[in-house]
């Protein structure tokens, strides 16, 4: 549906609808492939790599997966951060 292969979905927010849908199934992707690292972790079996990451991306996808939900008031997403060079080793 997200690519519209059997054509278009008619209304714009059917596309809207159909991302946060892959959003989601991705997220859950992550959260089921990290709870198998726990149990890796927990076996023994578990090996750690170093990887770099933009630390930014974390808050913008929270709050693209929460933001529509109402809040409390006084609370916010933060704007985006700004990526930062990492320091010369």
């Amino acid at each position: 549906m997200k690519a519209e292969i059997y054509g278009p979905l008619g209304s714009s927010r059917y596309a809207s609808y159909v991302a946060d849908i892959h959003e989601s199934g991705a997220h859950l992707l992550k959260i089921i492939n990290d709870i198998l690292d726990l149990s890796k972790s927990e076996a023994g079996r578990l090996q750690v790599q170093d990887s770099e990451f933009d630390l930014a991306v974390s808050p913008r996808a929270v709050c693209a997966c929460f933001g529509r939900r109402p809040r409390p008031a006084g609370c916010a997403c933060p704007s985006p951060a700004r990526p930062r060079r990492r320091p010369p080793p």
